[in-house]
């Protein structure tokens, strides 16, 4: 067996997102805190293994 390296560029990643924060609450009795995540992930490459593929996904979290 053979192993190969092969350097891959990958043109760009990108990380685009937003987070959201609310705290809330009953009196003295209960508190709590509502988190939101949403953000849209991409990733291009033009020669990956000589195909080439442009990847984006929104991911709420």
């Amino acid at each position: 067996m053979n192993l190969i390296y092969q350097t891959i560029n990958m043109n760009y990643k990108r990380v685009v997102g937003l987070n959201l924060y609310a705290p809330f609450g009953v009196g003295y009795i209960w508190n709590a805190t509502a988190t939101a995540n949403v953000f849209n992930q991409r990733e291009k490459a033009d020669h990956f293994h000589d195909i080439g593929f442009d990847n984006s996904k929104w991911i709420l979290w």
